[in-house]
């Protein structure tokens, strides 16, 4: 679809019975001015020195030329320099992060006027900063803390903070979003901190939330390191390690987070992790397990200066729909041994603040959309990488790299309701054709996933379930009993309904159904036994 304008039409497909909502409505909500066209003003573009002309490849050539833009080869990567000569630089939009502080001294930051917000209240649970106990805290106990360096930190947030909003000054580096309003609230530890059990829900309901009360409208989170027992190589790892995080009968740090991007309605950016597996982190993972987080969610793993997955990265994984992969291998930014030096670091990590400064750069470019309708552009407008059709997103990549000269000119595809409250007297133009090709492969997966969990045997399904038990025995030792049980009898009780079509036989297979759906580790075995997720929501 090209220069369509749509106004108030909608296209809902209720999804299948027995699917997890993914929001399996294709609709465009548009309150529009007169009609769709470029301000007049983006004729003219932007040189890096700040003049202007008319010559769009001259202009292009002058950020791209210029050594404080080509110090960070993921700039280029990104296509950033479009959105740069079409005047965009984040101004006006307020980003943030949780991490280790921020040398507020160094000169890529003293002209900035960051907003290093305080995190202050007292722990809810007994826990640590780190898994081996140290830099431990009693339920009870105060913490205070502000997003500026401290002696407990490390450069990790330093070296993000400056990717996401170092200033354009013609020396170092210049931050994705230069000109944005950043806030920064601090982990109170250093990239070493696990963002496991230990942690502690007060302190992380303040951390992010104190960022989206200021209004921050993104938050990276590249902070931390997984708990050493998690493994995200399969499925059932995964869910191993969201079980694991729900113990104790508390609310964890991800609930924080996650209690902050519902009540906010706040873009949550995460790193996907450093562990070479085939899936993202658990944090990164959440809306598999809680699909209504996933309009809030983007996952983000790492790429190269050959756009190929290093290494270290995981990749998206079970996160495809909601990552996408972004320059994370030696990215030059802030070192805090002084207020000008800079240094090289690899991670996904570092791929994350540049997405973060990215949707910056769409949000001033899209001042009537909202933070969904943004994240849409984001991802289908991100160049594709490796393997499968251009227009769906693959286990390895996700969408791919985004695309900050594509992003300039609408979505590529509709993923949901997108909504566009385009005031009376102005006037956009959004040039890209869409479609819904991902909307219609991602049903076409679930319906496979619900044919097959109709199509199996209760004793493939125990022989399935079996199966995942070796794979994550070893990481749950404790409930994996249970979990197992909820899983068979749900399956007898099915095999016992199909047989008879009775009704009391139906209404005990629906109660062994929301047996398995209350239980995280349950409902993830009859996933990966192929029989798909269940019935109840």
């Amino acid at each position: 679809m090209k220069n369509k304008k749509k106004q108030g039409k909608s296209a809902c497909i209720a999804p299948p019975a027995g699917l997890r909502q993914h929001r399996l409505c294709a609709a465009v909500l548009l309150t529009l001015g007169p009609a769709l066209s470029l301000p007049a003003a983006a004729q003219s573009f932007v040189n890096y020195d700040g003049s202007t002309t008319t010559d769009s490849a001259a202009a292009l050539a002058s950020w791209t030329g210029n050594k404080e833009f080509q110090t960070d080869w993921g700039l280029g990567a990104m296509n950033a320099q479009y959105a740069y000569a079409a005047g965009f630089s984040g101004l006006g939009i307020k980003l943030g992060a949780v991490d280790s502080g921020l040398l507020l001294s160094h000169a890529e930051f003293v002209t900035r006027n960051v907003k290093a917000l305080a995190v202050t209240g007292s722990y809810a649970n007994d826990g640590s900063q780190y898994q081996d106990g140290s830099q431990a805290w009693k339920a009870g106990d105060a913490f205070s803390t502000t997003g500026a360096l401290s002696k407990l930190n490390d450069k990790h947030g330093s070296h993000v903070s400056g990717t996401i909003a170092a200033a354009k000054n013609g020396a170092g580096i210049m931050g994705v979003a230069f000109a944005s309003d950043y806030h920064i609230t601090n982990t109170n530890g250093t990239d070493s901190s696990v963002y496991g059990v230990n942690v502690d829900y007060n302190y992380f309901k303040a951390a992010y939330g104190n960022l989206a009360n200021a209004g921050v409208r993104v938050i990276n989170s590249s902070w931390g390191s997984a708990d050493s027992r998690d493994d995200f190589g399969s499925i059932g790892g995964v869910a191993a390690a969201y079980e694991r995080l729900q113990g104790g009968n508390k609310k964890s740090w991800l609930d924080a987070a996650a209690d902050v991007a519902k009540e906010s309605n706040t873009l949550m950016v995460w790193a996907a992790g450093n562990t070479a597996k085939a899936n993202v982190n658990i944090r990164s993972a959440l809306p598999y397990f809680r699909p209504e987080l996933e309009q809030n969610w983007i996952a983000v793993a790492a790429i190269n200066a050959s756009s190929v997955l290093p290494s270290f990265s995981n990749q998206c994984g079970l996160a495809r729909y909601w990552c996408v992969s972004a320059p994370g291998s030696a990215i030059t930014s802030l070192n805090i041994n002084s207020d000008t030096d800079m240094v090289n670091a690899s991670g996904t990590s570092m791929a994350a603040p540049h997405v973060t400064g990215a949707l910056g750069l769409l949000m001033e470019r899209y001042p009537d959309l909202d933070n969904q309708a943004i994240r849409t552009i984001l991802l289908t407008t991100a160049k594709h990488l490796g393997s499968g059709p251009a227009d769906v997103p693959n286990a390895m990549f996700g969408w791919g790299v985004p695309d900050l000269n594509k992003a300039l000119n609408g979505p590529g595809q509709l993923l949901g309701v997108f909504n566009a409250n385009i005031a009376a007297g102005r006037s956009d133009t959004w040039s890209n054709d869409i479609s819904e090709a991902a909307l219609i492969q991602r049903k076409s997966d679930d319906r496979a996933q619900l044919a097959a969990r109709e199509a199996a045997s209760p004793d493939a399904l125990q022989a399935a379930a079996a199966s995942a038990a070796v794979q994550i025995a070893s990481n749950v030792e404790s409930g994996y009993g249970q979990a197992m049980a909820l899983v068979q009898t749900r399956a007898q009780r099915n095999a016992t309904f199909q047989a008879s079509k009775k009704k009391e036989d139906n209404t005990a297979f629906q109660q062994a159904d929301k047996a398995v759906a209350a239980n995280p580790l349950a409902a993830a075995l009859l996933k990966q036994s192929g029989s798909g997720p269940t019935l109840s929501k």
